[in-house]
């Protein structure tokens, strides 16, 4: 786990790096610094999701479904609508020594 995410860190400084060169470090900083706030806005966003589900409030889409909980509610047509948006993210690479880059965008 620490190994992918030390690629994905790289990766995306790497991005940021040959994006805006000048400002490279600062906002890759401002980008870490805002990683704890994310995390505790994600964990919050489970939390309502899942109570939405249980309780049935609202019709959760089952892409939304399978890519913030992990728990498709149909397994047949779920995975490949993920799997469909996922690869329809392009984005040009521009360190080859990071097979990552892609990914990094694509949640970018």
């Amino acid at each position: 786990m620490r190994e992918a995410r030390n690629r994905i860190l790289k990766a995306l400084y790497c991005y940021i790096l040959t994006h805006t060169p000048e400002e490279a470090p600062t906002r890759y900083g401002n980008i870490l610094l805002l990683a704890p706030a994310l995390k505790a806005l994600a964990q919050v966003l489970i939390e309502n999701m899942t109570l939405t589900k249980f309780f049935g409030f609202a019709e959760v889409d089952s892409l939304l479904s399978e890519f913030i909980l992990d728990s498709p509610t149909d397994e047949v047509t779920t995975r490949p609508l993920l799997r469909s948006a996922l690869r329809s993210a392009t984005t040009a690479t521009t360190c080859p020594d990071i097979d990552t880059q892609q990914h990094v965008m694509t949640i970018l």
